[in-house]
């Protein structure tokens, strides 16, 4: 018997219904050859006139009337798309040609180098108010340094640090250094290896005491010029202005600044206003200013009465340099046309803009897409809003035909934390969000068939108005149903395979060629848990069950022959994990076992709320307190949560420690906006997750009692949250082939990642013993990008097939990104000082650390590499 699913309101899908203001599929793209106009989600091609800093283009008398007349027509061409979302393939989907169209097109490279931690400027929201913004107008990917001001002047240091990049960013304040060896290494990798640099603000102020202008410490001049001239006597002064362009060492006090550009014609200039107005910001004034300099931009000073250069271009050796000094705070920063001046000047001295201002082909800006948390961010050149498998396969079919990368989310804000979900740069972002309905309902095999993007607990809610069930979920039911089944999203149980990939018994997948493929049978196992690899998935059917009622119970004590005992704990019950809290020596198991339906009981999950949760406890103690102060007050906060544990549930109708209620409300949970944890900047956290064979487990713990002997470390939020699954026949899932365990570290995030989160080098040594001794294998959704480096055949006994599968699936690698490149080896992890505090790299050498820190061996499991 089948039910039709659009009885049900919730799923009832309006067809060829469309607005003008959020039409994203029927969007206008800048073509080849657009000036840098900023990615957004209506984007009209070149046009004359200048961007406003409201992100507007103001057109003269002549072409406003021409768009007027441009948009009436415009209209109707969307009014008409409006009634063809439903028509066959090449019809119904938004032409993605755009300025991106060209082949083998790599984003441009860029070295951010900048100063975390100075009095005058605050350089960790300039960095991201900066790279967002650049992003925006120019396809562009940055390495950053500087959390720490000494990782910065020690890297500068290094002979060649910018070989590898396009170009340099300097958006630092070193106005003290007097360090000529070191200045005149970073003039070298412009002067002498032609790497074009850009100045930002106070890099023009940096190493002033190399100024013959007015200096105050002529003395110390006087003695560099000797020992420079000692040391390097056929080599010139490298005086920093010279450098720069423009010499300045002092500033007018903040105020509001109209800077007026200088030249209309110039590439950098052309597209932008006559005038940039920042409500306050600092005026540096010149002092002199090099022969070839190009000025761009000038401010007239209330203090001297003069114009000063603030924005300009010129030659440095082999290389070109621009420069401005505005930008001493956001004031200026979020200025949509200061961040498109600083982009206009990347693009000109890299060669990615022409004569005309007109962007090449392939570096036009890209889109900043976040994850659910923010943790995870995609630069996408194009993000397309797909309805149905038509327009799925037309946005393939593009993407083919113009070499551009393509990944798929199903949420408007992606669930996943790894960076599996993100295209190559530039390349182009599905979002299947609105496929999210119920498609068939059939009681007779038991199944339901769904679309991509329902949420699982959408689907939940619709199942249990007709008596039904998914026997199993993730903690966090936010997330779309294809979602959770790629990644192997799961619960806890050695009762039943635990993943959401082991309930899926058919699906259809749109390959890289734009063929749809189905599965089912026995076939269904080779793709169920898939990462995104092998194409769109555009219907998916599960195995469901009659509804049931669960009730939760607890049990806690010491974990003294914890080992030998948990096996038989967790088997007892349908469901049951363990939070291990290792450094205090306890545990705490839940568990839910199953209950007559008429027995009395409403309650309902509520973990991820911080009313009544585990997290309140937590979110009294900020985590900046968890990491900075003595391990007791991390080691006190987890002894808590051990000692008093509060069951994570909204009791109705049944005792608060012992709930009943409905399956899909007492095993999982979502949260409402501004009731997350995560919604907290204080509770913000990490998550690490391996799984590994279940029959290891007690040598498993046994390894972890020494590491934390070695160096005692404790688990403020679930201690070691442990949960189990039965065997399953899903190639890529976490629990193919035998029965496991999943470990899962929730860590007390360090929020701005300049230093190190308290116990830090024991999750990563625990995590690193994970991988390598056991085997593990790390959760597709979770996790950072070195986990996954190295995954191979040992983890996964299908992999060799399960590649050659998406050979055949996608021969032109349309869905490969820079995290399964660097995962398959094709790519390599690129380290960067500092790169662990980012979580992109294991240390190899104690620059990977940052300043202060050292790369050493494990305390027990030597072979794992951790910065102390």
């Amino acid at each position: 018997m089948k039910k039709n699913p659009v009885q049900t309101p919730f799923l009832v899908r309006m067809k060829n219904k469309c607005h003008w203001e959020d039409s994203k599929t029927l969007r206008f793209r800048p073509r080849t050859g657009a000036p840098l106009i900023a990615r957004s989600a209506v984007s009209v091609g070149p046009m004359a006139g200048h961007l406003d800093d409201a992100g507007q283009r103001r057109p003269n008398n002549l072409i406003g009337r021409l768009l007027r007349h441009f948009k009436v027509l415009s209209l109707g061409i969307v009014m008409v798309a409006c009634h063809q979302l439903d028509t066959p393939i090449d019809q119904g989907a938004p032409d993605i040609k755009s300025s991106q169209s060209e082949a083998l097109v790599q984003p441009i490279r860029a070295l951010y180098l900048t100063s975390y931690g100075n009095i005058w400027h605050n350089y960790q929201t300039q960095q991201d108010t900066l790279r967002r913004g650049i992003s925006k107008y120019i396809n562009i990917e940055f390495s950053m340094v500087g959390k720490d001001p000494d990782d910065t002047l020690k890297f500068m240091q290094e002979e060649h640090f910018g070989a590898g990049y396009d170009v340099i960013i300097y958006n630092m304040c070193f106005p003290s250094d007097m360090d000529v060896h070191r200045i005149d290494n970073i003039m070298s990798q412009t002067r002498d290896l032609g790497i074009p640099a850009v100045l930002v603000h106070c890099a023009a102020h940096s190493f002033r005491g190399t100024s013959q202008h007015g200096t105050p410490n002529a003395h110390n001049l006087e003695e560099a010029h000797r020992q420079w001239s000692q040391d390097r006597p056929d080599a010139h002064f490298p005086y920093w202005w010279h450098f720069t362009g423009i010499d300045t060492t002092g500033h007018d006090w903040p105020r509001s600044v109209h800077a007026e550009r200088m030249d209309s014609t110039h590439p950098i200039t052309k597209w932008l206003p006559e005038t940039i107005v920042s409500w306050k910001d600092e005026l540096y004034q010149n002092l002199a200013v090099r022969d070839g300099v190009v000025p761009l931009y000038q401010v007239y000073s209330q203090q001297s009465k003069k114009n000063h250069i603030v924005a300009w271009t010129h030659e440095v050796g082999a290389g070109q340099v621009f420069a401005t000094t505005l930008g001493h705070d956001e004031n200026t920063l979020e200025l949509s046309s200061f961040q498109q001046l600083i982009a206009n000047g990347i693009g000109y001295i890299t060669g990615k803009i022409d004569a005309d201002g007109f962007t090449k082909p392939g570096y036009t800006g890209t889109v900043n897409v976040d994850n659910y948390q923010g943790t995870t961010t995609c630069n996408p050149g194009d993000v397309i809003d797909a309805s149905n498998i038509a327009e799925i396969q037309k946005a393939i079919k593009d993407a083919n035909r113009f070499d551009r990368s393509l990944k798929v989310v199903s949420l408007k804000k992606s669930n996943s934390n790894s960076g599996f979900i993100c295209p190559k740069q530039g390349g182009i972002l599905l979002n299947l969000w609105q496929m999210d309905r119920v498609l068939d309902l059939d009681e007779d095999a038991m199944t339901v068939t769904v679309e991509p993007g329902i949420r699982a607990k959408d689907l939940s809610a619709y199942l249990h108005e007709q008596g039904y069930a998914i026997r199993t979920m993730p903690d966090y039911t936010a997330v779309s149903i294809a979602g959770g089944t790629a990644t192997a999203a799961h619960h806890s149980s050695l009762q039943i395979p635990g993943s959401m990939a082991d309930m899926v018994v058919a699906m259809k997948i749109v390959d890289g060629q734009g063929q749809l493929n189905t599965f089912e049978g026995r076939d269904v196992a080779k793709a169920a848990a898939h990462m995104g690899m092998l194409g769109v998935v555009v219907e998916i059917t599960l195995t469901i069950e009659p509804q049931f009622k669960l009730q939760y119970g607890f049990k806690k004590g010491r974990d003294d022959n914890l080992e030998n005992q948990i096996e038989a704990m967790v088997r007892e019950h349908p469901y049951a994990r363990v939070m291990w809290f290792a450094g205090n020596g306890r545990y705490v198991m839940d568990y839910y076992d199953r209950v007559a339906n008429d027995t009395p009981g409403e309650s309902q999950h509520n973990l991820w709320t911080s009313s009544g949760s585990v997290f309140r406890i937590v979110g009294d103690i900020p985590y900046t307190i968890l990491n900075r102060a003595p391990l007791r007050a991390q080691c006190d906060s987890a002894l808590i949560r051990s000692r008093i544990w509060l069951p994570p549930f909204n009791a109705k109708n049944s005792d608060s420690s012992r709930p009943v209620g409905w399956s899909h409300q007492m095993l999982a949970s979502d949260c409402s906006a501004g009731r997350c944890p995560w919604d907290n900047p204080k509770v913000q956290s990490r998550t690490m997750e391996a799984a590994f064979p279940l029959r290891r487990l007690k040598e498993w713990m046994t390894d972890v009692r020494a590491i934390i002997a070695e160096n005692r470390a404790c688990f403020p939020i679930l201690g070691i949250y442990l949960r189990f699954s039965k065997a399953s026949d899903r190639w890529m899932g976490f629990n193919y082939g035998e029965d496991v365990v999943a470990f899962e570290i929730h860590v007390p995030k360090v929020a701005n990642e300049t230093y190190y989160e308290r116990s830090a080098a024991v999750y990563d040594e625990i995590q690193q013993m994970t991988l390598k001794k056991y085997g593990g294998r790390p959760h597709w959704g979770k996790n950072s990008t070195p986990v996954f480096v190295g995954l191979g055949p040992e983890q996964y006994p299908q992999w060799n097939a399960f590649m050659d599968l998406k050979r055949t699936m996608d021969p032109n690698g349309l869905f490969d990104n820079k995290i399964w490149k660097q995962m398959t080896g094709s790519a390599r992890v690129e380290p960067y000082p500092a790169c662990v505090l980012s979580r992109d790299c294991v240390c190899s050498q104690d620059s990977h650390c940052g300043d202060g820190f050292s790369c050493v061996e494990g305390g027990h499991y030597k072979a794992a590499r951790v910065c102390r």
